[in-house]
């Protein structure tokens, strides 16, 4: 269930289409055994990714689409994907705007609860819900504006009208038909010298010159063999910054250059169907910034660091982040850096969030990223506007 899905007829029936997610009762009642993709990113839960193996598919996942849709009914974007919610501690609520009544926010947060116990079990329930909630007036409007929802769908369309700021659509308006109940510098490549191939950490401004026909200057960028299987060598610092603890650039995933604010409307790959961009000097900032044979890490490769490597909180001039120490006793320091959405920094000093050059495997636009705190680290999927570090690598 997603917005561009629902359509409506000319004599105002609503009704839905492409059913490539859903399930069908076979005569023994009993869920058919097919598979669940990742869904739409920002209509999905957190949980779905659990159900590609298994048979069963719970009301719970269309309980949240469904308060996802109207989330988006409310403030024209689509709404943040799921583990944004958990991992940057973001409030439903907090996203609907001011005069839509407290009742429906209740009710689309409960839809929208990260927690699968804690959603609406059933769409029964949840409709109910909506029923119960009373429409008010804006008395100092000219018309009368609905801003509770109203889950009877033969109520007029007038009853059904959001008065609600006009956001710039990234859709048609047609896709976006309110329903309720049915209810994601390019640089050339130079010789890197043996003198920069220590395994201490040197200044990256140093300058060395390339063995061209003119006397280049290029900067010179330090790696830390940690004695992984893979051989990769891991950069020092992000890219962007001139010290070890330094948060550098943010940067869009399949972008090459930081900016001022960071939305869907402005993400060049937001809904790009991409492959795995390591290396590709017009989309990995790591390649375009730094040159050579520098690039972003692989979804795999961050798994291997975090797999083969001790990982320890601590603080390294004054900035918080995790010590990665290999099994020679090699190390080098991951900053805190947080993250850039909209003109914002967001949990700066306390999540990193750190992108891999690895897009989604079922060619749904979402990428993958190593997301941390001091309670530990793993490795996500989120959608490409938000402006995360680079920590290039090489082989």
């Amino acid at each position: 269930i997603k917005p561009k899905n629902v359509m409506r007829r000319s004599d105002g029936q609503i009704f839905l289409i492409d059913f490539g997610l859903s399930k069908q009762l076979s005569d023994a009642d009993c869920w058919e055994k097919s598979t669940v993709r990742l869904g739409t990113p920002g209509y999905a839960p957190a949980e779905q990714m659990g159900y590609r193996k298994d048979g069963s598919f719970p009301a719970t996942l269309d309980v949240y689409a469904l308060g996802a849709t109207m989330l988006k009914m409310l403030t024209g974007k689509r709404p943040p994907e799921a583990m944004t919610f958990i991992n940057e501690e973001i409030a439903v609520e907090d996203l609907i705007p001011a005069g839509v009544s407290d009742e429906t926010k209740s009710v689309i947060r409960k839809a929208m609860e990260p927690r699968r116990k804690k959603r609406y079990q059933d769409i029964k329930s949840f409709v109910g819900d909506l029923t119960d909630v009373k429409p008010q007036l804006d008395n100092e409007e000219d018309e009368p504006t609905i801003v509770g929802v109203a889950a009877n769908t033969e109520a007029k369309p007038a009853e059904r009208t959001q008065a609600l700021p006009k956001p710039k659509p990234r859709y048609n308006k047609k896709w976006l038909i309110p329903v309720v109940g049915i209810l994601a510098v390019a640089v050339v490549g130079i010789l890197i010298w043996e003198s920069g191939k220590s395994d201490s950490p040197v200044n990256p401004v140093d300058i060395v010159k390339s063995d061209s026909t003119e006397n280049v200057l290029v900067p010179r960028y330090e790696y830390v063999d940690l004695g992984l299987p893979s051989k990769v060598k891991w950069a020092t610092f992000n890219v962007g910054s001139s010290s070890l603890e330094g948060s550098g650039d943010y940067f869009a995933w399949g972008e090459v250059k930081p900016k001022s604010t960071y939305t869907e409307a402005n993400c060049n790959a937001f809904e790009n169907s991409l492959e795995d961009i390591s290396g590709n000097s017009s989309l990995d900032a790591a390649r375009a910034c730094w040159g050579g044979f520098w690039r972003m890490p692989t979804r795999a490769e961050w798994q291997e660091l975090i797999d083969n490597c001790q990982w320890t909180w601590t603080t390294t001039g004054g900035k918080n982040g995790y010590k990665v120490v290999g099994r020679n006793g090699k190390s080098i320091f991951l900053p805190a850096a947080g993250c850039r959405r909209m003109g914002k920094l967001i949990n700066d000093g306390s999540y990193g969030y750190d992108w891999s050059s690895t897009p989604s495997a079922d060619g749904t636009p979402v990428s993958y990223y190593l997301s941390f705190n001091k309670e530990g680290k793993n490795i996500f999927w989120n959608t490409r506007e938000f402006g995360r570090s680079v920590r290039p690598v090489m082989n």
